[in-house]
């Protein structure tokens, strides 16, 4: 909750968060749906985009543990696959966030 409100602005309840039991090295990777659209990127951060699923999965940039994290998380439900979800771009690997540039 702590993460998602310093890297979006967001405020999300601890209901809302489904741990995934996903992990990749140091990243844990939880599921939520945020409550609005209304983003305020922190510092570390420099865009973000709002993405199909389809569209995220064909991402360059997007790792085999993050697609795989993001596919599992919006793929359960078929109401969420064919609407624009947003994914964050940022300039760190916070777990649930898909990282920008280089590796």
């Amino acid at each position: 909750m702590r993460e998602i409100f310093e890297e979006t602005g967001l405020s999300v309840n601890e209901k809302d968060i489904t741990n995934m039991n996903m992990r990749d090295r140091h990243k844990t990777f939880f599921c939520v749906m945020l409550p609005s659209d209304d983003i305020t990127l922190s510092d570390e951060h420099f865009e973000y985009g709002f993405f199909t699923l389809e569209e995220a999965m064909q991402l360059d940039n997007l790792s085999k543990s993050y697609r795989k994290a993001v596919y599992s998380c919006l793929s359960e439900d078929e109401d969420i696959k064919h609407k624009n979800i947003k994914i964050k771009i940022g300039g760190h690997g916070a777990g649930g966030m898909v990282p920008a540039g280089p590796k």
